[in-house]
């Protein structure tokens, strides 16, 4: 039987800390924090009431996989990964060096800048970044705030290139918030991926983001990013990423289409010189079983589907690459190194697009400036999560099946994205 009262003890000290959260973020100089802390702490009581009310009142039919204690212990977990992470960037701004705080209010304004170009192109609402160090790059996928948290690795202090990842992580902001987007990828490129590639299809999304933000100078950096990791990641991939082998030719091939061809074709020279000194690989081991899969074969596929993403946003979702973070080599056999150095000349001005902020009116948040804020409740997640989750509560007598309970847990997937395996894959 389900033991209400611990779980209420648990659930008190997550409260507490987040009680505490609003009252000393509402003194920062950025309204930020505090909203975003408010959108947290209504989101987080409104969803473990649900499911412990729901599960001690049987509003919610029970799961053969997943008793209501593991639901509830995986709540509070999501909950306190975001609390730390908010905790964390407040803290970096406030006790860390003054290089630290330079270098985010830098990656602060790279984020923004990327989210820019979805926003301009109305694929998504109004959104605000906000970035912290960690111990590796990734982005925290939340469902209750217009924010995209970044994390970037503490090397991005001293090393410009290791900004280079945000537009990336923006990307997979952006797949998992404009409305229909995911879907209508998912019905014009699944059906001709092959089975062993098609959970690649957000990676490769946002790796066409990324080039559309960034250009060639992040086709250098995925390939430096992929380098350091252990040979074994060349050939084998995880079910989620493209497998290191073949997903740097996803970049120089957009790259080709974009208009950058003397950078294109150097980094596809650089990238097969490594491969070479790394073995050569000749076959890739798919995550799903299907066994050894030509390396032609699956730089093919994700080649294919990049162009097709890439044709898909800027034809039929208006998408424009403007602003772009680098420029074409001066030729194919320029050094692809200098494009660090010319990013690191480009980043002492720019970006020039400003932060947005998020804000609190009443018991709404808001992003304030421009004709759209992206205007919420506090700890609503703009879905239909939160009708079901009213519905449900108006009408405690008819149960919800576990196949709906379960989207209104998992809130689309709550996870951490980040460029390469090992990112971390939020609720079971």
């Amino acid at each position: 039987m389900l033991n209400t009262a611990v779980w209420q003890t648990r659930w008190r000290g997550i409260a507490d800390t987040l009680e505490e959260m609003d009252s000393d973020y509402g003194k920062l100089a950025s309204p930020t924090f505090r909203a975003l802390s408010a959108c947290l702490q209504a989101f987080a009581k409104d969803q473990f009431d649900f499911f412990l009310d729901g599960f001690h009142h049987g509003r919610l039919l029970p799961s053969p996989q997943h008793p209501a204690e593991n639901i509830l212990r995986a709540t509070l977990d999501q909950i306190s990964f975001d609390l730390t992470v908010v905790q964390l960037a407040v803290d970096q701004r406030q006790d860390g060096s003054a290089a630290m705080r330079k270098a985010l209010d830098k990656a602060d304004a790279l984020a923004q800048n990327a989210l820019a170009l979805a926003i301009n192109a109305r694929l998504i609402k109004a959104a605000v970044a906000v970035t912290y160090f960690n111990k590796a790059t990734n982005v925290r996928v939340i469902p209750y705030a217009p924010v995209a948290l970044v994390g970037l690795p503490f090397t991005s202090i001293t090393a410009s290139h290791d900004f280079l990842a945000i537009p990336h992580e923006v990307g997979h902001y952006v797949y998992r918030h404009a409305p229909g987007l995911a879907a209508a990828l998912e019905v014009r490129l699944r059906p001709s991926m092959p089975v062993w590639a098609a959970g690649w299809l957000e990676e490769i999304f946002a790796d066409v983001y990324g080039a559309l933000v960034a250009g060639p100078v992040i086709g250098l950096d995925f390939q430096d990013l992929l380098l350091d990791n252990p040979l074994a990641s060349l050939t084998e991939d995880d079910g989620d990423h493209p497998a290191d082998a073949v997903r740097p030719f996803i970049y120089t091939r957009l790259l080709q289409q974009l208009g950058y061809p003397h950078a294109a074709s150097a980094l596809q020279s650089r990238w097969q010189k490594a491969l070479a000194e790394r073995g050569h690989p000749q076959t890739l081991t798919a995550h799903d079983g299907s066994g050894e899969i030509p390396l032609d074969t699956a730089r093919t596929a994700v080649e294919e589907t990049a162009v097709s993403i890439l044709n898909y946003l800027i034809g039929q979702r208006g998408v424009k690459a403007t602003a772009v973070w680098s420029e074409d080599l001066a030729s194919s056999q320029t050094d692809p190194e200098s494009l660090y150095a010319a990013f690191a000349t480009w980043l002492e001005t720019h970006p020039a697009a400003p932060v947005q902020q998020l804000k609190i009116q009443g018991d709404e948040a808001f992003v304030a400036g421009g004709e759209d804020d992206n205007r919420r409740r506090l700890g609503e997640t703009q879905t239909w999560r939160d009708w079901f989750k009213a519905q449900s509560r108006a009408h405690p007598n008819d149960a919800l099946p576990t196949a709906v309970w379960t989207e209104i847990f998992t809130v689309g997937g709550w996870p951490i994205k980040g460029p390469d395996s090992g990112g971390g894959g939020g609720l079971p």
